[in-house]
């Protein structure tokens, strides 16, 4: 079903919006899914477009009252990984040395899993990953710049998690199982400062559940891409996190630091982000 009306709340003149519904479910609309498109005429000014995108929800709410929908509840913005339950995540970065670490804590355990390619990985405590290992869960992971020195900051959130309680009880102590990985971020800033001890520890203190801060931030302050023809012609990347819902309302959450040696390309016009 289409259904099309003209927004008399614009300012602009011949904008249109139009609904069509569908049985995925996008926003809360009785069971019923919908996407917006908005039209304007040819020509139309960057204020109309602001306009389109300001006017979409009380269009759509307009619709679907009109046609006896009910309400139409917008989602709550993505937040990333942080959108799973218990998980935080937090950032730390250096700007001057161009490095930083991001922690990603997980207090009351959770089952892990891993997968290493590649022929340059670096990582620790990548064995309590393992099915077979006695550890069945992990309380966190901690991605680093600054190549094998930065896995040190991985004793950092360790240390944090300590002083709250968090790991695995062994009898005598409880030890925190975090496990990490590392990316190459030397040649961009200064390659005698990599993230410490101190910094992991940091990163740690500063997770939260809020939105997961993207970009040159934490893990991804250092990363870069394009880097088969040297620095000289590479391309600033970063971190970036994102979640899905399936149609049975789990969550499927990720959070990646992009270091990659070649470029990064849309799949589908094969043209480089």
């Amino acid at each position: 079903k289409r259904l099309t009306c003209v927004s008399e709340k614009l300012a602009e003149p011949g904008i249109r919006g139009e609904i069509e519904f569908s049985p995925r479910k996008l926003w809360t609309m009785n069971e019923v899914g919908a996407k917006i498109r908005m039209h304007a005429q040819p020509g139309s000014t960057l204020a109309v477009a602001q306009a389109l995108v300001a006017a979409a929800p009380s269009l759509l709410s307009a619709l679907c009252s009109a046609n006896g929908l009910g309400r139409a509840d917008s989602r709550e913005p993505m937040k990333g990984l942080t959108d799973i339950p218990g998980i935080r995540v937090g950032h730390i970065s250096d700007y001057q040395a161009i490095t930083g670490c991001t922690a990603i804590l997980c207090e009351s355990g959770a089952v892990a899993g891993v997968d290493v390619r590649g022929s340059a990985s670096g990582t620790e405590e990548i064995e309590t990953l393992d099915p077979l290992h006695i550890t069945e869960r992990i309380h966190g992971v901690l991605l680093a710049g600054g190549s094998a020195f930065g896995l040190e900051a991985a004793s950092g959130v360790r240390r944090y998690l300590e002083r709250r309680g968090i790991g695995f009880n062994t009898g005598s102590a409880k030890v925190p199982i975090v496990t990490a990985a590392i990316l190459y971020d030397l040649g961009i800033g200064r390659a005698d400062i990599r993230p410490t001890v101190a910094m992991g520890d940091a990163a740690a203190a500063s997770a939260s559940t809020a939105a997961v801060a993207e970009g040159a931030v934490g893990a991804g302050t250092g990363a870069t891409v394009g880097k088969i023809f040297g620095m000289q012609q590479a391309m600033k990347s970063g971190i970036g996190s994102s979640t899905v819902t399936l149609p049975n309302g789990v969550l499927v959450a990720s959070l990646v630091a992009v270091n990659a040696f070649g470029d990064v390309r849309d799949s589908a016009t094969g043209k480089i982000i």
